[in-house]
């Protein structure tokens, strides 16, 4: 088995750029796609959309998850040997 190539931390440190790259050129695909077309434009303007997309969604998701995540720790209880699985 060949080993990891990134530590734990390092992976928990790229997962919310990743996470915003991803989404954000989703989401600005799909929305340059929507209103304006497949024209031979689209790509540069797309590229523009990601990009602005991207410079807001970094921050926000840097503030917003560890906050998010802290608050659901918070509001987790133990498991209960009772309870039915969740696939």
């Amino acid at each position: 088995m060949v080993p990891p190539m990134i530590t734990e931390a390092q992976a928990r440190l790229a997962f919310v750029p990743l996470m915003v790259a991803i989404m954000s050129s989703v989401i600005s695909f799909v929305l340059t796609a929507w209103r304006l077309g497949f024209t031979p434009d689209f790509p540069g303007i797309w590229l523009q959309n990601w990009a602005a997309a991207a410079v807001v969604a970094l921050p926000t998701a840097w503030l917003v998850v560890p906050r998010l995540q802290a608050a659901l720790k918070r509001a987790t209880r133990p498991p209960n040997p009772f309870d039915l699985e969740m696939p």
